[in-house]
């Protein structure tokens, strides 16, 4: 009796231990519109006008070599192709852009002490909104 007794001791003891600080930690939660925050991008303007000026070149190109071709399935693997390249020309244009824009969210996130960050759309009320704030981040630390 007297083991039972010290084991529920020393469980409930190690268990408040453990859980006693996650029950009294209130998360601070943010809230941001990522869209906005990536087309606020210093670079975000240049990129877009380059991929535009690609994919116009790059549908040209494949559209002149579908018109030379007359198997179908040649047909399908050209514009396959050529859906293949501009996504991973997107992909490697707008990678610096989203990685700047998730620093920024990240700095802001851990100067105002907030643990959660939530897309704002997501949001019925509450949390604090640093979109704003983000942007300032990345127009300021961008270039650098």
């Amino acid at each position: 009796m007297k083991k039972i007794f010290l084991f529920t001791l020393v469980f409930s003891f190690l268990l408040y231990l453990f859980c006693a600080p996650q029950a009294g930690a209130a998360d601070n939660v943010g809230i941001v519109e990522s869209q906005k925050i990536a087309f606020q991008h210093p670079k975000f303007d240049s990129v877009t006008k380059n991929l535009l000026k690609f994919r116009r070149e790059n549908e040209s190109a494949a559209l002149r070599a579908m018109d030379l071709e007359s198997d179908e399935d040649k047909k399908v693997a050209i514009y396959d192709a050529a859906v293949r390249e501009f996504t991973e020309r997107e992909r490697l244009l707008m990678s610096p852009i989203r990685e700047d824009c998730e620093k920024a969210v990240i700095a802001v996130m851990k100067s105002k002490k907030i643990t959660v960050i939530i897309e704002k759309d997501s949001v019925y009320f509450g949390g604090t909104d640093i979109t704003n704030d983000v942007i300032a981040w990345l127009k300021k630390n961008a270039a650098k």
